[in-house]
């Protein structure tokens, strides 16, 4: 999981698990790198944690047919001396099995000048967490084999999925143990051995579903789990409940009513558990050479049928919402649609001379909808998606020179700036740019001090689920910060002592701070300035 800090806290050193193998110029003067690793939360010293000292900019190169590595074992008090480096900038980094870096640290910049050793720093590693469980199936079977995840959430411009922390098995006795864990927010999911459990009665087909911690079968039910340096969570136990499932069959078909040549099928998730395609044990179809397919197995939900057809001229897409119920689904008749070229042209308001330069227009996807690759704006401003997918898009612009933004888009006359659903037509883009963007620059305080940051300019009302008006940037020791470009329209202005990257799409978590946030409205060509109170780190 990536991690933005500030640079208030490169004193404490988080630690990053990083050999790094460096050769340098014959002759050079080195010195000593000294210090001590601790214990972030007891603060008593840490034996056998490794460190490293990775030197910016300079490549790994072979010597005398072998590899150099900069780097050190903490003794029993925890302490390391790394001899014989180089003058030069160096990050410096740790690692020990159980501990994690500290959720408010940085890492440790360190600059070496010539036979002048620099002060001894301190390296702090917070105990892991434990998770620890037993999973069984109704009956109390043990889920022998299932596989219990420990997620994460994730924010991808503005779209949350959920990434796995860490994984383990269940044993013979039913019982997990996922250990190491960072401080955080949690939701254990568990996958069993469909293979194993499963039972057919009569006609129906029942299986040991996917769940979430206590044993439900949604993410809005799940219960998080937070973790704290050290904390052991134990008795987080499962009882999977045996559910009956169903069948979904239908018929693929082209426009003329034909089978398509070679087809893909898949029924995948809609809503909050859409993302977590590392585990969703999707059903398979089964296809016949008249195009009709079937899915066992299928657990009651929302889903899209979702189907593209290759292997022919152009490019057939379609995503079909499906809810299924109880009973089994018959009778879904799907016929594709050809992805049609789209064309358009961009403008700039205030710039007429404006020849396009490095722009590149893109549909990015919404809703999990098939990406679709970036296009070039020609020279003279025009230009061309060869297929677009049925699906929801934005449209963003990329490149933009300094000081514009994107100001609107209209396709086939209609203003979609929002987003829009394309269902195969071939209307055609204008998208509207301006050069007359504004810029907010503050500064960042703690107790009327100036203060290092990480900085979040955070779009009002309904631009809020857009992720093209969310801006972020760091503070300096000044605490100092601009942000350029901007839109015009309301903001807040957030700024944190070291957050999990993408936190700041979180809505519940912003209402959580937002009142010590400072409100600015933008116009066209404005310079606004606020002062900005800095929020503890959060994670």
């Amino acid at each position: 999981m990536i991690r933005i800090f500030s640079q208030r806290t490169w004193r404490t050193i988080t630690l990053l698990t990083c050999a790094v193998c460096i050769a340098f110029p014959a002759g050079a003067q080195t010195v000593v790198l000294r210090g001590r690793v601790v214990d972030g939360a007891s603060g008593q010293p840490l034996a056998k944690a490794r460190v490293y000292a990775n030197a910016a900019g300079v490549p790994p190169v072979v010597t005398g047919g072998a590899r150099r590595i900069l780097g050190a074992l903490s003794d029993g008090e925890g302490r390391f001396a790394i001899g014989n480096v180089p003058p030069g900038r160096y990050r410096v980094s740790a690692e020990r099995p159980g501990f994690t870096a500290p959720p408010s640290a940085g890492w440790a910049t360190v600059t070496v000048a010539a036979n002048a050793e620099p002060d001894e720093i301190e390296l702090s590693l917070l105990p892991g967490g434990v998770i620890a469980g037993r999973v069984t199936a109704e009956d109390g079977e043990p889920a022998i084999g299932a596989s219990v995840h420990a997620l994460r959430i994730n924010w991808n411009r503005a779209q949350r999925a959920l990434i796995p922390a860490a994984t383990t098995q269940v044993n013979d006795l039913g019982e997990y143990r996922l250990f190491g864990l960072a401080p955080g927010r949690y939701y254990l999911h568990v996958t069993p051995t469909r293979a194993v459990f499963q039972r057919v009665t009569g006609s129906v087909v029942e299986v040991l579903p996917n769940s979430y911690f206590p044993g439900v079968l949604t993410l809005a039910e799940a219960m998080p789990l937070k973790v704290t340096p050290g904390i052991q969570l134990l008795g987080m136990d499962f009882k999977l409940r045996v559910t009956p499932t169903v069948s979904v069959r239908g018929r693929v078909m082209l426009p003329g009513g034909e089978a398509p040549p070679r087809t893909s099928l898949s029924l995948v998730p809609r809503g909050a558990d859409a993302n977590i395609a590392f585990i969703n044990d999707r059903p398979i179809a089964v296809l016949d050479s008249a195009g009709n397919f079937l899915f066992n197995g299928v657990l009651p939900g929302s889903y899209s049928l979702v189907l593209s057809a290759q292997g022919m001229p152009g490019r057939y897409s379609l995503r079909y919402p499906l809810e299924v119920g109880n009973s089994d689904v018959e009778g879904i008749e799907a016929t594709l649609s050809l992805a049609a070229p789209l064309t358009g042209r961009v403008h700039m308001d205030g710039d007429p001379a404006f020849s396009g330069g490095a722009l590149r227009v893109v549909l990015f996807p919404r809703a999990g909808t098939n990406a679709v690759p970036a296009v070039p704006v020609r020279p003279d401003l025009s230009f061309e998606f060869a297929g677009v997918p049925i699906g929801e898009y934005l449209v963003e612009v990329t490149g933009l020179p300094d000081g514009s933004y994107l100001r609107g888009v209209l396709f086939g006359g209609q203003d979609v700036t929002a987003g829009f659903s394309y269902g195969g037509s071939a209307s055609p883009f204008t998208v509207s740019l301006s050069a007359k963007a504004a810029q907010v620059e503050g500064t960042v305080q703690d107790e009327q001090r100036p203060a290092a940051a990480f900085v979040v300019l955070v779009p009002e009302g309904e631009r809020r689920s857009d992720p093209r008006y969310y801006f972020t940037t760091s503070a300096g020791d000044d605490g100092r910060f601009r942000f350029r470009s901007v839109p015009p329209g309301d903001y807040r202005v957030f700024a944190w002592e070291g957050l999990e990257s993408g936190l700041w799409f979180d809505r519940d978590f912003l209402a959580t701070v937002e009142s010590r946030a400072p409100r600015v409205t933008v116009r066209e060509l404005g310079r606004e300035n606020v002062t900005v109170p800095l929020l503890p780190a959060s994670y």
